[in-house]
């Protein structure tokens, strides 16, 4: 796997690098000082990854990511000491986003990241197929990020500008609005049932009336209102 490194600090590159040396089957092809010099390297270098900071010269490593577009794209890892812009990053189809310093493992943990997604871009142009969408959202916590597995929620409610995404034994609170997580969420198994919520309807025990308002009980002991545009759909599923 063919990694480009693109960092302001000299002494980052040198850092990332030696973590790098230590992961079996990558090489480091290129460096770069800022996000303008990443986009001529990966030009001219073709690499399968870049590794690249976000505060940087001339042009962040964000806006150096938004211009990479089309099938032949590396894959993206944002490498940087600043939580509040993982939101940003996954918008952009990131791979994964690391926090400074980095650690072995996670940094492993990327890289196998990144090459799933090359290995599904590679699958995809066999087949003609386009590649199987990562169900993982990643949600900011103290510590950094942490993924959460759409394929795993049971149900979703709102609040404001926050979404709680519920497991079982677990809830997750994360900054997005219900539209854009309902275009993620939906190919995942979720349905819109409220302008407020969502549910998996394999996990609905019972849909309950009382005069005229309806909710769904799941079988987890939650319960959720439908709201009135999407009674008919909740009514259309098998009792």
């Amino acid at each position: 796997m063919r990694v480009l490194l693109a960092d302001d600090e000299p002494l980052a590159r040198d850092l990332l690098r030696h973590l790098l040396t230590e992961q079996p089957g990558v090489e480091v092809v290129g460096e770069a000082g800022d996000g303008r010099e990443a986009g001529e390297r990966i030009a001219a270098l073709d690499p399968d990854v870049l590794i690249i900071d976000i505060e940087m010269p001339e042009m962040d490593g964000m806006a150096a990511a938004g211009l990479l577009h089309g099938r032949d794209r590396p894959a993206v890892i944002f490498a940087t000491a600043h939580s509040d812009r993982a939101l940003d990053a996954f918008d952009i189809d990131a791979a994964d986003y690391l926090l400074k310093p980095i650690r072995r493992e996670r940094l492993t943990e990327a890289l196998n990241r990144a090459r799933r997604r090359l290995e599904q871009v590679g699958d995809a142009d066999v087949s003609g197929l386009e590649p199987p969408a990562d169900d993982g959202i990643w949600v900011a916590v103290r510590q950094g990020q942490v993924r959460v597995p759409l394929s795993e929620v049971s149900h979703v409610t709102a609040a404001r500008d926050h979404v709680y995404l519920h497991l079982d034994g677990r809830t997750w609170m994360h900054r997005i609005t219900m539209a854009r997580l309902e275009a993620l969420a939906t190919p995942h198994g979720l349905v819109r049932i409220h302008r407020s919520g969502m549910v998996r309807p394999s996990r609905v025990g019972a849909v309950v009336h009382s005069g005229k308002s309806m909710q769904v009980r799941l079988d987890n002991g939650a319960c959720l209102p439908v709201g009135p545009a999407y009674r008919r759909l909740v009514r259309s599923w098998p009792a």
